[in-house]
């Protein structure tokens, strides 16, 4: 919860620390970092002076090895990233968005890797099934019982499937010596 707590404690406004603006031309996306505190005509203007700069004759703009791309953009390209940048000033909640990311951090932490959204399982001793639900701001799995006539799947076979205390889980090939060998 300390990523929750964090995003939680951040200005719900443009001086979010988080906000940022964005604009693709030529196949590349151009971003303006304002980093919070900056007005929105300012925010944009770096926008639209990004774009000028990359696109030049020059060739100002430098790719992460050091080499100048040579892509000539189209003249309208830097008052399209500043119309861009101030809708997205406008129009984005970074608040929120943050907000979610970090939860889906923490919900990746929780479980060791993607959330599952729903997932069914057979109830450990019985023959009904039950519906395993991540709620979407804890991330905990809430169980929810199914009817048998919602839902008719077989049971694992206890040839390849054994019980455990949340579920049924696949005992796996380990006779080994059946795998081609790889040299």
């Amino acid at each position: 919860m300390e990523r929750v707590n964090y995003a939680l404690s951040l200005p719900r406004d443009l001086s979010h620390p988080f906000t940022h603006v964005f604009f693709e031309v030529d196949n590349h996306t151009h971003i303006y970092a304002a980093g919070g505190g900056e007005l929105i005509e300012e925010m944009a203007a770096g926008l639209a002076e990004a774009v000028e700069r990359c696109g030049n004759s020059e060739g100002l703009h430098l790719d992460q090895i050091g080499r100048t791309h040579g892509v000539q953009h189209p003249p309208e390209a830097p008052e399209s990233a500043y119309k861009a940048a101030v809708d997205q000033l406008l129009t984005r909640d970074y608040y929120e968005e943050f907000l979610d990311l970090q939860r889906k951090i923490e919900h990746h932490d929780i479980w060791g890797g993607p959330v599952p959204s729903l997932v069914f399982q057979p109830k450990p001793g019985e023959s009904a099934w039950q519906a395993s639900v991540t709620h979407p701001v804890t991330g905990l799995p809430h169980f929810y019982d199914i009817p048998e006539s919602l839902l008719e799947i077989p049971r694992p076979d206890p040839k390849y499937y054994h019980e455990g205390q949340l579920g049924y889980y696949y005992k796996g090939n380990n006779n080994r010596s059946r795998l081609p060998v790889r040299r």
